[in-house]
């Protein structure tokens, strides 16, 4: 649904402002969109981790994704990579197309993992049951 209502957003300002006012809101939107993929970064794997209310989740996921910005920077980058790239450039899209389908998805969720455990790591300290 935010997903969806993040287009519609996209969409309206495409369609009704023009000029300086477009660009700004464009900008708003894409730090509003970076924010929340910041967030649900954090969310899913602290709610597959531990037992809280959703609304403990959410608040836990906003302060590491604030406290911990160059992760949520690489680990949001990862997550919409795929999503960017043909629009970057769609010859490189079309050309590495064999590597994301053999083992692009899993070494992105490897990378992201890998960052993760060390923000959990860091978290529980020294009675860690990460590997």
């Amino acid at each position: 649904i935010i997903i969806i209502r993040l287009i519609c957003n996209w969409l309206l300002i495409t369609a009704f402002t023009a000029g300086t006012f477009a660009t700004v809101l464009y900008v708003l939107l894409g730090v509003l969109t970076f924010l929340i993929l910041g967030v649900l970064s954090y969310l899913i794997p602290l709610i597959v981790r531990y037992q809280n209310t959703i609304r403990e989740h959410l608040y836990n996921a906003i302060i590491l994704a604030i406290t911990k910005f160059p992760k949520t920077l690489v680990m949001v980058f990862l997550n919409i990579i795929l999503f960017i790239l043909p629009f970057i450039s769609l010859n490189a899209f079309s050309q590495t197309m064999i590597f994301w389908l053999m083992i692009g998805f899993s070494f992105l969720s490897y990378i992201i993992s890998t960052l993760l455990k060390s923000v959990f790591k860091e978290l529980e300290g020294e009675n860690s049951t990460i590997e």
